[in-house]
């Protein structure tokens, strides 16, 4: 296998753990979370394909993540209320899980970045990487979330929502 049938198999099987989490998730604004990651996910293994087909990165194909900004929007939404539903805690390990998967996703890019001969091949590497750098750092404060929401909200947890640029 080379390294795009490998990231292919990632990104289905990250889509699919996204939607798994989403069908459970009790929390209207984390369920829409956990769905635009796995339509992230989709969306990477569409830009896979396309670039093996042309080895090359369009930018009107490529586009950055959108879930970070959605999400700050959603988190903000969600401090206004004075009540959370709470998340099922036994989902805690899906979600260290999924940083795991992100974790490893975004090493195994960059190692085959550093790997890479080609400028192209190189560049979209990284930008797969840098994708799924945000995955990790969302999921992980969805999890700070999952399990306190009033105090990630009160904290400065929630201050990290404030640096995405809209």
């Amino acid at each position: 296998m080379n390294i795009y049938e490998i990231a292919l198999e990632a990104e289905t099987q990250s889509e699919k753990i996204y939607r798994d989490l989403s069908k459970k998730a009790t929390n209207n604004e984390i369920r829409s979370i956990l769905s635009m990651l796995a339509d992230d996910e989709a969306r990477h293994s569409q830009f896979i394909k396309d670039f093996i087909a042309t080895h090359k990165m369009d930018p009107d194909t490529f586009s950055q993540t959108v879930v970070l900004q959605k999400a700050a929007d959603l988190f903000h939404s969600m401090k206004t209320r004075d009540s959370f539903e709470a998340e099922d805690l036994s989902q805690e390990e899906i979600y260290n899980l999924a940083i795991s998967m992100e974790k490893e996703s975004m090493t195994r890019y960059q190692t085959a970045a550093h790997a890479a001969t080609k400028l192209e091949e190189k560049k979209f590497l990284l930008f797969l990487s840098a994708e799924e750098d945000k995955h990790r750092l969302l999921i992980e404060n969805m999890l700070h979330f999952v399990k306190a929401p009033k105090v990630f909200l009160d904290k400065d947890h929630f201050n990290f929502f404030d640096n995405i640029p809209a």
